[in-house]
């Protein structure tokens, strides 16, 4: 019985290695040679036109398939500032949500921003909190930012907290709809 369970497992092992090896011939690296602006990625997202964006903590990257282009932004704040996040949006632009600077809806073919949350909520004082998940509920966006979950309307640019975890408890990180 061992010899069998081993052998199978064997098998196994070698069929994975040989179909990861097959497929690994098609990956690529990238790293700040190859026009990244920084190797530590945290987040990608491909765009509606094909373009992948790369969020790092010391930049915007935008990839076409053959090489990269550091986007600035507005005053060089996509440069100057930890990019936390991306979001696409069903209209095809993107939200380019930083570390201190807020959050930015960014048009992927003409690169203009403009900032619709500058990072502090009324509630939270001092404290920059970026957004960690967003969802389009009928036209406006459903926030998770730090422990709220906070509406925008997009019409009337306008943000309000529709519910907040307690102090003690942890952050909203993720949403779902359906």
């Amino acid at each position: 019985m061992f010899h069998k369970v081993f052998s199978f497992l064997l098998i196994l092992f070698i069929t994975c290695s040989v179909n990861a090896a097959e497929y690994s011939r098609y990956l690529q690296n990238y790293s700040v040679e190859d026009g990244l602006s920084q190797s530590y990625v945290n987040q990608t997202l491909q765009d509606n036109y094909g373009y992948l964006w790369v969020a790092t903590d010391y930049g915007l990257n935008r990839f076409d398939g053959y090489e990269f282009e550091r986007i600035t932004g507005p005053d060089n704040v996509f440069a100057n500032n930890g990019i936390i996040s991306l979001h696409s949006l069903k209209n095809g632009s993107l939200i380019v949500s930083t570390y201190y600077s807020g959050a930015y809806f960014v048009d992927p073919l003409t690169l203009e921003s403009t900032r619709f949350y500058d990072g502090k909520l009324v509630e939270t004082k001092d404290e920059y909190l970026s957004i960690e998940s967003i969802i389009e509920v009928k036209g406006d966006l459903i926030l998770a930012i730090g422990r709220h979950l906070v509406s925008y309307s997009v019409a009337d640019k306008q943000l309000k907290i529709l519910f907040s975890l307690n102090e003690n408890q942890d952050l909203i990180r993720t949403l779902f709809y359906k």
